[in-house]
């Protein structure tokens, strides 16, 4: 794609199990947009099926990033290749998603060059200067025009993740960087609500006009997911998981190790927790 277009959706797939996902939510956004381009960053263009192929405009080497682990080579790629893409506009999307409504984002990246949603849980890495009243973003849908100052807010983003990886304390995802890079820059940005990126393996509710767009995660009830996305009624209507004993004991386990990290970190810095 040496000519820049004027928009793309942009996929990132390391590695053939992600390559599996984004196969997915591919077909499932050509059920809901034909005809908007998508670019893809992969390391395994060869697996490929044909008739998956044909429906993608734009299909590129993953940017090479060596020096981290696996996990953590994917979210580097992602950053990338939104400053690597040159479409004008862009929406990166993640692998694990569903599209199962048209997005009517491009018109307005015109009004609010970037834009994303928040993230539903803040287990974040430890940022004392930026308030609670600014959450932790998620970074599993981001619309960016990159024609203007939101693509140095893309450049701070690489920029600052990098440096906590190399940290003490490094962060788990690239999602605090992102957002301490949004928090320190002027740039006009919206938050989207939680049906263009509903993450499927929380319990959500909706109500009114509010029509699921996307479903976001990896969820073994993801047929009931589809089905709510698809309900179109104005009273409130919820959609809602159950957890086993092992998951629940495993979350519990996660929020304690987190929170003793976090005292530890507030501790090392000489600074008081914020309860």
């Amino acid at each position: 794609m040496n000519q820049a277009v004027d928009r793309s959706y942009l996929y990132v797939a390391l590695g053939s199990d992600f390559l599996e996902e984004v196969i997915d939510s591919i077909a499932a956004m050509r059920l809901v947009d034909r005809f908007t381009p998508i670019t893809l960053y992969t390391d395994s263009a060869a697996l490929l099926p044909e008739d998956v192929r044909s429906s993608i405009q734009h299909v590129r080497d993953l940017p090479s990033c060596t020096k981290f682990s696996q996990d953590k080579k994917g979210l580097f790629a992602k950053v990338d290749a939104i400053l690597d893409c040159p479409a004008d506009k862009v929406i990166f999307i993640d692998t694990d998603t569903i599209p199962v409504s048209r997005f009517e984002l491009w018109d307005v990246l015109e009004r609010f060059p970037l834009m994303f949603g928040y993230d539903p849980i803040r287990y974040d890495h430890l940022n004392l200067e930026i308030p609670d009243a600014f959450p932790t973003p998620n970074t599993g849908l981001v619309g960016v025009d990159r024609r203007g100052p939101a693509l140095e807010v893309i450049r701070r983003w690489r920029e600052l993740f990098e440096t906590q990886m190399n940290s003490d304390n490094p962060p788990l995802h690239d999602q605090p960087a992102f957002r301490q890079a949004v928090y320190e820059s002027d740039v006009r940005f919206l938050v989207l609500p939680d049906e263009f990126n509903l993450r499927v393996t929380f319990n959500h509710l909706l109500a009114g006009n509010a029509r699921v767009k996307m479903l976001h995660g990896r969820h073994a009830k993801l047929e009931s997911a589809k089905a709510y996305a698809h309900t179109v009624h104005f009273l409130p209507r919820v959609y809602g998981r159950t957890y086993g004993i092992k998951e629940l004991a495993g979350m519990l386990c996660a929020q304690i190790c987190g929170k003793l990290g976090l005292r530890r970190e507030v501790a090392r810095r000489g600074a008081v927790h914020k309860d």
